[in-house]
């Protein structure tokens, strides 16, 4: 198997794997909406609002961390500290698949630093709720 399959074949896994991710964080989300949306004559204008979005705030944020990567490609000289990176990222990888097991460490300090990026955000998301509207729907996906 070549290499090009093998990524292909890693990124459709992940991309399958994090549809459950998906169902788990969004669906309630989702639920929600479809409820207040029952009253309303096109429920699929809010459901594509609210998931434009979404996927417009992960677009940013993943072409944002593709920025920073890419600086790194600039940066032969600076090889050693990619390797130590590559390495950290891995062992993350891996703290991150213990979490999920049930084993805490290190992650849990690192989620308490999502939780505190989150305590600004939530209160951004009360201002668009109910999403009784598309514009109200699109900017609690995108929050």
């Amino acid at each position: 198997m070549s290499v090009t399959w093998m990524i292909l074949s890693a990124a459709v896994l992940t991309g399958f794997l994090g549809g459950v991710h998906c169902a788990g964080m969004c669906g309630g989300i989702v639920t929600a909406l479809a409820g207040q949306s029952a009253t309303n004559a096109r429920p699929w204008l809010m459901h594509l609002a609210y998931n434009g979005g979404r996927i417009a705030s992960y677009t940013a944020a993943g072409a944002g961390a593709g920025a920073i990567g890419s600086l790194g490609l600039m940066l032969d000289r600076w090889l050693p500290v990619q390797i130590v990176l590559y390495v950290v990222a891995n062992l993350l990888l891996i703290a991150l698949g213990l979490y999920l097991a049930g084993v805490g460490g290190p992650i849990t300090r690192l989620e308490q630093v999502g939780s505190g990026l989150w305590r600004r955000i939530k209160p951004l998301t009360r201002r668009f709720l109910p999403a009784d509207s598309p514009p109200k729907a699109m900017a609690l996906g995108l929050l």
